[in-house]
């Protein structure tokens, strides 16, 4: 045999090797490729501009802070490799790791404060600002009252970064470990206006965009310069952008999605009954709600006795039992439960709506006939559907008045909220870290991007000042919540539960104390998935 016939036969035989392996294992079929839903595309790839669920969760692959959350409790130092804190709490010295963009580049100090700078110019957009403003004159440079330069966040070198606060807040480091917070290629975005768009898109967390179709699917690819790269095992993450909840739901059930649920895609109330059957489900509390907002620019919702006759005529527990299907907690108050201790105690309504409602007419001056037709704006979701229908009813039958509903796109419904275009609105709100003040800050100012309701309140200010004794600052917040409960500015409706449903193949999936899901540590049992049905 010659040479050539002797390389080709030692080839082949590799080859039949190769393939048997590949064939009983489908190993070679099935890398290490994880598939799920969401129910929107993003509105940008810019984690300082994300104000909604989609593009912060796709932020959380793609970026990293200086801390990380994940389902132990307390954040972990991420891009930070050492955090040193003050005796008064008051500076903080973050000491980076030597971490690297995914162009080569390092991520530095300055890339930190050039994005956390950035959010504080008055100009930028940024929904999330008053993330920010626990920092020393945050809040004042976001307003125009004073020089960026007088901010307490300061490059000591390219390694450190120095954040000196307004006053202590505990819960510091979980701030910094949220998407807003997340650094920016400062050599790429400060001479280019629309980085964030270009391809292709530098980052510096565990993955990295690899193609995006705009409303149909992405790629993420593992980010081979990710400074935890050892311990990610997931190869690509491919996600399709779903709207429908039931489709996506067919797409798990017929195996083209891993995992469904949680802040991706709800999973459909209607389904929830036949899924508890389910090994796969997994049901878990979060800190987020579904609140009403009224639009305080516009009469007669700038009434608060009309406010509060509205919210009294919700029937909160026919909304959990008959509609959401989680077991939910009926909202009465502003806080989430998993948020609350004793000192901040659960609040209830306890007036008749129909004896509210005739004494707003009374102080309106007006009779019923002359009110408005009101029209309940929400997000076009099914489980958003079904709780303004719900709404609907129950104001026409209790307080006999006329309501209509008008749905929108998810991008367009939060637009609207954001640029006060809506009489009466249902929108969600979560903790994006463990401390009722992530909630109640919102409204501290009127003109906080999330404070859809334009309302503000001097004593509610005051009472959220940060006390360094714990359990008087818990107080104050308590007292603070129970100011905007009065006044009514929000009808709290639910508090929510998430479900999730995951298969079994899919191994180490972990939820976040602020109920996202974790994926960085995941893996596929391709031996488990291959016998899977």
């Amino acid at each position: 045999m010659s040479g050539y016939g002797k390389q080709a036969t030692v080839f082949l035989f590799g080859l039949v090797l190769i393939l048997s392996g590949c064939i009983g294992k489908k190993v070679c079929e099935n890398p290490q490729v994880l598939r799920l839903n969401m129910s929107a595309t993003p509105s940008t790839f810019d984690p300082r501009r994300s104000g909604d669920l989609v593009s912060t969760c796709l932020h959380f692959f793609l970026y990293e802070g200086l801390t990380r959350l994940t389902d132990a409790g307390p954040a972990e130092p991420g891009i930070a490799e050492k955090i040193e804190v003050s005796k008064d709490g008051l500076t903080y010295i973050f000491h980076l790791r030597q971490a690297r963009w995914s162009d080569g580049m390092p991520v530095t100090a300055a890339d930190f404060e050039y994005a956390w700078t950035s959010i504080l110019n008055p100009e930028f957009p940024c929904p999330n600002a008053h993330l920010l403003y626990a920092i020393k004159n945050a809040q004042k440079a976001k307003q125009g009252l004073l020089d960026i330069s007088e901010v307490g966040i300061k490059v000591i070198d390219s390694q450190t970064l120095k954040v000196t606060l307004e006053v202590p807040a505990p819960y510091f480091l979980e701030i910094v470990s949220f998407a807003t917070l997340h650094p920016v290629p400062k050599h790429i975005a400060q001479n280019q206006q629309n980085w964030s768009d270009q391809n292709p898109l530098v980052v510096n967390g565990a993955f990295k965009l690899n193609t995006y179709t705009r409303r149909q699917e992405l790629e993420l690819v593992s980010n081979e310069k990710y400074w935890d790269r050892k311990h990610i095992h997931l190869e690509k993450i491919k996600v399709s952008f779903i709207e429908d909840e039931m489709t996506a739901l067919q797409m798990y059930e017929k195996g083209e999605i891993d995992v469904l649920g949680g802040y991706y895609t709800r999973i459909p109330e209607t389904a929830i009954s036949s899924l508890k059957k389910s090994n796969d489900l997994r049901i878990y509390p979060v800190p987020g709600s579904t609140h009403l907002a009224f639009n305080l620019k516009q009469w007669p919702f700038d009434q608060a006795c009309f406010r509060k006759a509205l919210s009294a005529a919700i029937d909160r527990q026919e909304i959990v039992t008959g509609v959401t299907q989680l077991n939910e907690s009926p909202a009465y108050d502003l806080v989430p439960p998993s948020l609350k201790d004793e000192i901040m105690m659960p609040y209830h309504l306890t007036q008749d709506p129909k004896v509210l409602f005739e004494e707003a007419l009374n102080q309106m001056g007006i009779t019923k006939e002359q009110l408005p037709t009101i029209i309940l704006s929400y997000s076009r979701a099914s489980l958003s559907h079904n709780v303004a229908q719900a709404i609907q009813q129950q104001w026409i039958e209790t307080l006999g008045i006329n309501v209509q509903l008008s749905a929108a796109e998810h991008k367009i419904h939060l637009n609207q909220l954001m640029m006060h275009q809506f009489q009466v609105a249902i929108f969600n709100i979560w903790a994006q870290y463990n401390d009722p003040i992530n909630i109640l800050e919102r409204y501290s100012y009127s003109d906080n991007p999330k404070n859809y309701m334009s309302w503000s309140n001097t004593d509610y200010n005051l009472c959220l000042s940060h006390h360094p004794n714990a359990q008087k600052r818990r107080s104050f917040l308590a007292q603070a919540e129970r100011i905007l409960l009065n006044e009514a500015p929000i009808a709290p409706i639910f508090h929510w539960q998430h479900a999730i449903l995951q298969k079994p193949y899919l191994k180490n999936v972990h939820i976040s104390k602020s109920g996202g899901i974790y994926l960085h540590e995941a893996s596929i049992d391709l031996d488990e998935k291959a016998q899977y049905r």
